[in-house]
């Protein structure tokens, strides 16, 4: 049992890197798994609100971003994308405990 939780955080984990680097570069970066779902907000409008929830993306994907780079080192360019991305969020409207975490989150991604 705990070795098929551990496969299928394995496959999570590379399926959410994976997307990312399809959504930052536009292109499949090679030894990273199969593409099945999206992770970065490239082209999608800025939300109207920022909550927690946003937040927590943020640390989501540095957390996958990070085992990305401990498993084959560098990823300089993806980090700085994503870390891009993300802090168009702070134009957005939040209370100022949300946009002190997501300043949190940016700098630790």
């Amino acid at each position: 049992m705990r070795a098929v939780a551990r496969e299928d955080e394995d496959v999570r984990r590379r399926t959410l890197v994976t997307a990312t680097t399809v959504a930052a570069f536009g292109k499949l970066v090679k030894g990273l798994g199969e593409l099945t779902e999206l992770a970065l907000p490239t082209d999608q409008p800025l939300p109207l609100r920022l909550s927690m929830a946003h937040v927590h993306t943020v640390e989501a994907v540095t957390e996958q971003l990070l085992g990305v780079a401990r498993q084959f080192g560098g990823q300089a360019d993806l980090f700085g994308t994503a870390a891009k991305l993300y802090a168009r969020w702070l134009k957005v409207p939040a209370s100022e405990v949300v946009k002190t975490r997501l300043r949190v989150a940016l700098a630790e991604l």
